[in-house]
């Protein structure tokens, strides 16, 4: 095993290490700089009747659980409150108890906050106004101490009432009338038509506490604040709020949580930003060696934006709360997909994303089903999802180990920590700058980009390097094709010229000897011996021809092709017309990327051939574009050209005809050099040959 393996998986584990240490410590840290504000029992006699016989009032005592407005002159999360399950309270009553805090919510009931006024202060003190002034900076004009509470959302429904007045709803409670309700009325608190609706958003309150000494009262309930929450869930549904209340001066308490939100809009745009760099990348390269990058920023993508939609307003609370814990489960299947595909006989890899989609279905289901399934569901979720992490950290150290970079394995130690944060050990965070669940996932947004980028340029630099090295091929390659090239014209230039000469000696002996002969069936042999050697002559001729024009070195050009076919009618419709044959040209301007002589040649030779051998009467050129091609045909209404393979080398379609049957050979050669086709087609008595070649 190598050392500098050793060294990775030692790395790999200080990473864990580090991530998981500021998965203990962001919350710590936040907890400190945003406490819970103190509370405390409040005692106090409300007057519930009158004795008119003995002429007193009937008081009774009640304990509530307040905290103090001088504690909250600073942000503090807001915790304690006074619960009563299954009932509405009347809003105006001041009959408030804490004999229920403690127990699990309901599916409806009410929720009390209780802030008390400035204590040791007294209109009777005779030092009102030096009593105030350390709160001066809070008190409006109106004499009244402004706070400001920020209520996360509630779910699934509820009216939210400050002192007596309506604030705020979020949904709809089932037979309820939050106008109705804020009266003394209790008959006309409900209404039948009414039906519940799930729905909420995060909102903010106005906390007045009266600081006039026209209006002070000693009775601390009454003297202070009171904000009232009326709430409902589906039967059986989670209830409460999705993080904790917090309170505090209105600037710090508006600016801690628009600091979230925008902390969330962050990462959304960077997790968008990333999937589409990414998506872009895959499609480029057409590879899916990023599609783990491509997941991870996905699961980023939903679970921020379930979160930011959370704290907006939405009626679809519970599905978000889905969206968001199944997020968990697809930052596990991105790790999965980098693990291999075997150890062994082991299916690594279809083993992990079995278990990632089982945590996914697991977290999604955990919000959508009622709370006596939500144990089990929650079990399996985490068991599923610690199985999955349990792979990822094996496997991919055995991956370091077998020398896997360590910069590649970051995000799997990133997810694992994620995962099992998010299964144990998640709350809600007031100040999402402390949420480790945001920081991870900013940081594995961070390393994809990083890796995607180096990867991505590294493949660029190898690119590169594996373009230069085939230029140098192609020049090598070229350079011994055109060596092959200038040896062949040799030959053929040795074929053509040299081996003329003794032909040309041959057939005068021939003539010399045919004019000494007197015998006629010696004559006759002379003749044929004669022909062939004629035949020979004319056909090296035509090699000497083909050899001198060079076709296969001309070099490419933009071409107007129905100027080529224009020239080519111009210079043939006259041997036509000696045949008896109409040519018809039909070409409309059409560029093509091809070689002048050798397209001309080719065109050329077909319509000869067509004129010579077709025993046709009507010859036509055509040219048209498909697509990204240019069509060129030549087409004769002649005898065709049988069921053979006319382009393959010495057939002839005229076997009675001394021809070596190389001319369509050569064309579709010089065509194919082109980078186009030369095909034929013979159809309704009508023969087509087709010249395609790239449109310029």
């Amino acid at each position: 095993m190598k050392k500098k393996n050793i060294f990775s998986l030692l790395g790999f584990c200080a990473v864990l290490l580090v991530f998981s240490l500021l998965a203990v410590f962001l919350p710590a840290a936040e907890v400190r700089g945003v406490d819970t504000a103190p509370s405390q029992d409040t005692t106090y006699d409300i007057q519930v009747d009158y004795d008119r016989e003995n002429q007193v009032p009937i008081m009774k005592t009640y304990t509530a659980t307040t905290v103090k407005v001088t504690d909250l002159l600073r942000v503090r999360r807001l915790s304690a409150y006074n619960y009563e399950p299954d009932e509405y309270a009347e809003i105006e009553s001041n009959a408030i108890s804490n004999e229920h805090n403690g127990e699990p919510l309901a599916s409806r009931g009410t929720i009390r906050y209780v802030i008390t006024n400035i204590e040791g202060i007294s209109p009777a003190n005779g030092a009102w106004n030096e009593a105030l002034a350390p709160y001066a900076e809070y008190i409006g004009d109106d004499e009244r101490l402004h706070l400001t509470l920020y209520l996360p959302p509630m779910l699934s429904a509820c009216h939210v009432f400050v002192r007596v007045q309506h604030a705020a709803s979020m949904g709809t409670l089932t037979g309820y009338d939050s106008v109705r309700y804020a009266t003394t009325d209790k008959d006309l608190a409900y209404d039948a038509s009414v039906r519940h609706a799930d729905g909420t958003e995060g909102v903010y309150l106005d906390i007045p506490l009266i600081v006039s000494q026209r209006f002070w009262n000693e009775n601390p309930i009454q003297n202070g604040c009171v904000v009232t929450i009326h709430y409902e869930a589906e039967e059986g549904r989670r209830v409460g709020f999705v993080g904790t209340p917090i309170i505090g001066p209105d600037k710090e308490v508006r600016a801690m949580v628009e600091r979230g939100n925008t902390f969330r809009l962050v990462a959304v745009f960077l997790a968008v930003l990333t999937f589409f760099i990414f998506v872009f990348v895959c499609v480029l390269k057409r590879s899916g060696a990023f599609g783990p990058g491509l997941v991870f920023a996905v699961a980023v993508m939903i679970g921020v934006y379930a979160s930011l939609s959370l704290s907006r307003a939405t009626e679809l609370p519970y599905l978000w709360l889905a969206v968001r814990g199944a997020a968990v489960g697809v930052f596990l299947l991105g790790a999965s997909l980098t693990l291999p595909r075997r150890a062994g006989n082991f299916p690594v890899r279809r083993i992990a994303l079995l278990f990632s989609l089982l945590t996914i279905g697991f977290a999604f289901s955990v919000p959508l089903v009622n709370t006596a399934g939500t144990e089990m569901l929650t079990l399996a979720y985490r068991i599923a999802g610690s199985v999955a992490a349990g792979l990822l950290l094996v496997f991919t150290a055995r991956q370091i180990l077998g020398g896997k970079r360590l910069d590649l394995c970051v995000n799997n130690a990133l997810s694992v920590v994620l995962a099992v944060y998010a299964m144990f050990l998640f709350d809600e965070r007031v100040n999402l700058l402390y949420s480790p669940l945001m920081w991870l996932s900013v940081a594995m947004l961070v390393m994809i980009l990083i890796i995607g980028f180096r990867e991505f340029s590294r493949s660029e630099k190898q690119n590169r390097q594996l373009t230069a090295n085939l230029a140098a091929e192609v020049r090598l390659q070229t350079k011994n094709m055109q060596t092959m090239i200038d040896e062949r014209e040799r030959i053929l230039q040795f074929i053509s010229h040299d081996m003329k000469k003794p032909l040309s000696s041959t057939r005068m002996y021939l003539t010399t000897l045919w004019q000494r002969e007197t015998d006629k069936e010696q004559r006759k042999t002379i003749d044929i011996i004669e022909s062939k050697v004629s035949y020979l002559y004319d056909n090296l001729a035509a090699v000497a021809d083909y050899a001198k024009r060079k076709y296969v070195a001309e070099n490419p050009e933009i071409l107007a092709v129905d100027e080529i076919l224009g020239a080519i009618y111009d210079e043939l419709s006259p041997d036509a017309e000696a045949n008896g044959i109409v040519m018809e040209l039909a070409a409309k301007h059409t560029t093509a990327f091809a070689k002048p002589d050798a397209l001309k040649s080719v065109l050329s030779n077909l319509v000869l051939n067509a004129i010579e051998h077709a025993e046709c009467d009507r010859i036509r050129l055509a040219v048209s574009r498909k697509s990204d091609r240019c069509m060129i045909t030549v087409s004769d209404n002649g005898k065709g050209l049988g069921d053979k393979d006319v382009f393959r080398p010495y057939y002839s379609g005229n076997e009675g005809e001394e021809n070596i049957g190389l001319g369509l050979y050569i064309c579709k050669s010089h065509i194919e050099a082109m980078n186009g086709t030369l095909a034929y087609e013979y159809a309704d008595h009508i023969l087509t040959f087709t010249v395609t070649l790239p449109m310029a």
